[in-house]
This record gives C-alpha cells, sequence and structure tokens, in this order.
C-alpha cells in the first residue's frame, strides 16, 4: 500500500482467509497428539505446548549403578600407582555411555575381589534398574562375579560370543526386575559391549525406540584378520575416505578414544582385504 494524505492505494488485491490460521489447521479436535510410547524430541513437546500441556505422563530414566572390582583398581586422581595397579578407566566410559543411552547412572567406590564385598555392595541398591559390574568375570582366582550373581540372583548367560569382549555375564537380582550385570576389566572390551549390549538394554527398560547408529559405507585402508569363532569387533578411525584398523589390544583404551566406529568381522571369516567396502558403525 502507500498513503497520500487521506487516501491509501492498494496495489496488491487481499483474498478471504490470507494469513490467518482457520482453527484446526494444525490440529482438530479429537486428533491423537502424541501417540503413547512416543519419544519425547524438541518437535513433540512443542505440538504439547500447542494445545497447552505443560505436564505429560512418562516413563523414567533407567537408573544405573557401576560398581567397579578389583584390588589393582585405583580411582584415577589417587595415585601414584604401586606395583600391579592401574587407574579405574572403566567407571569413567560406563558413566558416560549410560548417560548417552538415556539411563540416570551413579558410581560406587571401587569394591575388593571378596565374596561378602561384592555381596554387601550389590545389597546397598535394591531398587536400581541396573547394576553394572566391571572386572572378575573371567576365569582367574579372583574372578567371583557368576558365583556373587548365583547367590544374589538368578543366572541368565555367562560368556558372549564376540570379541573382545568374551567374558560377559547377566543375571536376575532375587525378587526383583533388577538385571544384574557383569562387564569386563579390560577397557576396550568393556566400552565395547556398552555400545552393543547396554545400549539396546537400556532404551528397552526405558521404553525407549533402540539406539540407531549412524553408519558409513567406506573401503577398508588395510587388511585384517578372521578365523575366530565370534563376531569380531574392530574398531576403524575414518580418515581420507577410508576405515582405518585403529584396534590395539582389549587392554589398550586408545583402541576406543582413537575410533570413530567399528565394524563387525562375521564368526569363521578368513578376514577382510585391502580395499573391502565395510560397514562402519559410528560411535
Amino acid at each position: 500500500t502507500e498513503a497520500t494524505g487521506d487516501t491509501v492505494r492498494i496495489f496488491k488485491p487481499i483474498e478471504a482467509g490470507k494469513n490467518a490460521a482457520p482453527r484446526g489447521e494444525d490440529i482438530r479436535a479429537g486428533e491423537v497428539v502424541i501417540e503413547a510410547g512416543a519419544l519425547l524430541n524438541p518437535a513433540r513437546l512443542g505440538a504439547l505446548a500447542a494445545v497447552g500441556r505443560a505436564t505429560v505422563l512418562v516413563y523414567a530414566k533407567p537408573s544405573a549403578v557401576v560398581i567397579p572390582t578389583g584390588k589393582e583398581i585405583v580411582p584415577p586422581g589417587k595415585g601414584p600407582l604401586g606395583p600391579g595397579q592401574v587407574y579405574d578407566i572403566n567407571t569413567a566410559t560406563l558413566l558416560a555411555s549410560l548417560e548417552e543411552f538415556g539411563a540416570a547412572a551413579a558410581a560406587h567406590p571401587v569394591v575388593d575381589d571378596d565374596r561378602e564385598a561384592l555381596l554387601e555392595a550389590i545389597q546397598r541398591f535394591p531398587e536400581a534398574d541396573l547394576l553394572i559390574l566391571t572386572g572378575g568375570s573371567s576365569v582367574g582366582e579372583r574372578d567371583l562375579l557368576a558365583e556373587v550373581f548365583s547367590e544374589a540372583g538368578s543366572l541368565i548367560f555367562k560368556g558372549i560370543a564376540v570379541k573382545p569382549g568374551k567374558p560377559t555375564l547377566m543375571a536376575h537380582r532375587k525378587g526383583s526386575r533388577q538385571l544384574l550385570v557383569g562387564m569386563p576389566g579390560y577397557p576396550t572390551s568393556c566400552l565395547t559391549n556398552a555400545y552393543i549390549l547396554l545400549g539396546p538394554l537400556v532404551a528397552r527398560i526405558g521404553h525407549r525406540p533402540a539406539p540407531r547408529l549412524q553408519t558409513l559405507e567406506l573401503p577398508l585402508a588395510g587388511a585384517v584378520s578372521g578365523g575366530s569363532d565370534r563376531l569380531q569387533i574392530l574398531t576403524v578411525a575414518v580418515a581420507g575416505g577410508q576405515a582405518h584398523p585403529v584396534f590395539k589390544t582389549s587392554g589398550a583404551i586408545t583402541s576406543m578414544s582413537q575410533a570413530d566406529g567399528y565394524i563387525e568381522i562375521p564368526t569363521d571369516s578368513p578376514g577382510l582385504e585391502a580395499g573391502t567396502p565395510v560397514l562402519v558403525k559410528l560411535f
């Protein structure tokens, strides 16, 4: 428009209803705004606000407690280390990953490799959805978790066909829906199993969709061996349009910290040659 004195000149016609939002244009009466069980992302929270809902009933975040075990384990900042001691890596990695997966996580101080001490630590958290103990899940003389889990509950499995990470176990606690999880003490094995086991488990307990990892199909930068009777999880770094294997050992946390994701090598695979297209699952 253009105003000249008391006159307004109109240069463009106005259609009836233009630039006005009619009632029910977005959400009509009786329409379902959010389906039960839907994940509340920013857009869905906006839809609730659009119909004036300030609160909504939700499932609580699963609660998890991480209990590191082993006389050789020292919390970071409590050094210097004595002979045969190592810093506790797994508590830091598990707390961070559990929060990422959608759990409310807390840590317990390090517990010695002692049956009574382990049972006492488990008894302190009857209300947690998950108790995750690290170390003591293999077959050494101080690996007591299978015995302790069998006493505290009903063992579901001991050992999984994954490399690294075979010494993993789980049990149902007696008289409770609580799950007891024994994770490997080696940091790469522990964190690998966090992604492939704890992530989906936390999602299931919390009534959330299963985690969907972003993937890339890339050529393998170097040959890798196979021949294992277990599914191999091989960490890789993405650089120059290729997937570079960076796995060192199960005890080397840099196998994870220098990686962008991992590839899976099937059971009894003869190995993969350099240049083979692989599916990289990004962390």
